[in-house]
């Protein structure tokens, strides 16, 4: 079988690459490769007239981040942070921010970084 120049300049990269999501096995279980998932950020009305907030204990901090297991609620000024075990508690009733320090602070500098990426919210007319 003749092989093409392209095909032989493809061979050495495709023999390096591993499947998107995913990374060398895991030793625990080397027959599984580790799938790895990015965090996923997302922020609630930023534009202040669609949106119609809950008052007071009800109302969530605008941003949010989730990276395994871990939720992560904050606002853009870093108040009112608040972080879930979702594997542990699935309805978010045990806010964890003060003792997984940590994680918290991992978690509110991304979402802080993610959000000043951000471009500004067009203007709501009145």
């Amino acid at each position: 079988m003749k092989t093409s120049r392209r095909q032989w300049l493809a061979l050495p990269l495709v023999s390096h690459c591993i499947r998107p999501g995913t990374a060398p096995t895991d030793a625990a279980q080397p027959s599984q490769p580790h799938i790895i998932k990015p965090p996923i950020f997302w922020a609630y009305g930023r534009n202040a007239g669609p949106f119609i907030y809950p008052k007071g204990r009800d109302r969530s901090p605008h941003l949010a981040v989730r990276d395994g297991s871990w939720k992560l609620l904050i606002n853009a000024g870093g108040t009112g942070t608040e972080l879930y075990d979702l594997a542990a508690d699935r309805t978010e009733t045990r806010d964890l921010s003060a003792t997984k320090t940590d994680i918290t602070q991992r978690l509110s500098d991304a979402a802080l970084r993610w959000w000043k990426t951000l471009p500004a919210p067009p203007a709501v007319e009145p």
